[in-house]
């Protein structure tokens, strides 16, 4: 536009550089989310929305989700 040669080579890298600050900055705020995510249910698993605490045997109990009327979240996905 301004009659400005630019090496088509260095456009391409530019470009390249672009999408790979794009793709960073993305993956930055997905592992941000999962953390947040994974802070606000840390006394949760894939079964019960509140451990309040463990049988002598090990086993959790607590609110589940169903009784909550939730679905469980899917860190996986995140």
């Amino acid at each position: 536009m301004l009659g400005v040669k630019l090496d088509p080579d260095y456009v391409d890298r530019l470009k390249a550089s672009e999408n790979m600050r794009v793709m960073q900055r993305q993956a930055a705020r997905e592992r941000k989310k999962r953390e947040s995510l994974e802070e606000l249910y840390k006394d949760s698993d894939d079964r019960f929305a509140f451990i309040v605490g463990y049988t002598s045997g090990g086993f959790p109990y607590g609110v589940t989700w169903e009784e909550m009327g939730m679905e469980p979240p899917n860190f996986e996905d995140l």
